[in-house]
């Protein structure tokens, strides 16, 4: 009697042993699945921030580079009448001091006494444009100032100008990249097709195209993948460089 009991409850605890580890099955793979769902869904989420990041930053460049167009061409509009101005009143006041000093010769004083501090202007004073990232800015001389002209293009991280010089029009593009760092690498990749774009753009309008500056990447090195993507750059875009191209780096930074 006893034997009979005791293989019938092993006989339940068995059945029951059963139908516990059948119904834990699903609801463990069901578990597994939710939160293989909230890691994806999770994921997805800081690569969707990450590119709404991206795209703000470019966004708050552009806007800001446009301002920056905007303020210097009022600048530069508003130093232009001033000098006009200087100009005319430097003729006008040079004129009076040599009338009122034939005027003082005939009373027997010395001309030079009653001479005015007449201001030289001088046009060889260097301008500044754009100043763009950690104030980089690209400078030329006064007296050529009317064949320069400073494009939209870019943003402040590159600068744009033409020289319309009548036999050898020319565009430099003046680039100062990011450093080698995560964030840096993505921006990276996200400028290069915009200078492209540049290159493309005046390369049609007849410019012969000048690429220089700081680009945080080598031509003579494999290091990093930055250095590769350049190299593909320079060659998509049939770009060369000069014949006395320094192999050897020209300066060391800290980064």
């Amino acid at each position: 009697m006893l034997e009979e009991q005791n293989r019938d409850y092993e006989k339940r605890s068995h059945y029951l042993r059963e139908n516990s580890i059948v119904t834990m099955l699903p609801v463990r793979t069901k578990c597994t699945s939710i939160m293989k769902k909230h890691i994806y869904i999770n994921n997805r989420l800081h690569q969707f921030e990450a590119t709404i990041k991206s795209q703000l930053d470019i966004l708050k460049i552009e806007m800001q580079h446009k301002f920056n167009i905007h303020e210097l061409n009022i600048r530069h509009h508003l130093e232009s009448l001033i000098s006009e101005k200087g100009q005319t009143a430097d003729n006008s006041a040079t004129t009076s001091i040599q009338k009122n000093g034939a005027c003082e010769v005939d009373k027997g004083n010395d001309p030079t006494d009653n001479s005015a501090d007449v201001t030289n202007i001088d046009y060889t004073e260097v301008l500044v444009k754009n100043r763009g990232f950690g104030s980089f800015a690209m400078f030329w001389r006064k007296n050529i100032d009317r064949v320069v002209r400073f494009t939209s293009d870019g943003n402040d991280r590159i600068v744009v100008l033409t020289f319309k010089i009548s036999n050898n029009p020319s565009c430099l593009i003046d680039v100062f990249m990011l450093s080698h760092n995560k964030h840096g690498d993505e921006l990276f990749i996200d400028i290069l097709p915009q200078i492209e774009e540049i290159i493309e753009k005046n390369h049609h309008s007849g410019y012969r195209v000048i690429l220089y500056g700081d680009m945080n990447a080598s031509l003579f090195r494999d290091d990093i993948s930055r250095d590769k993507r350049f190299k593909c750059f320079v060659e998509n875009n049939y770009l060369c460089l000069t014949d006395n191209y320094p192999k050897a780096p020209t300066f060391y930074h800290h980064n």
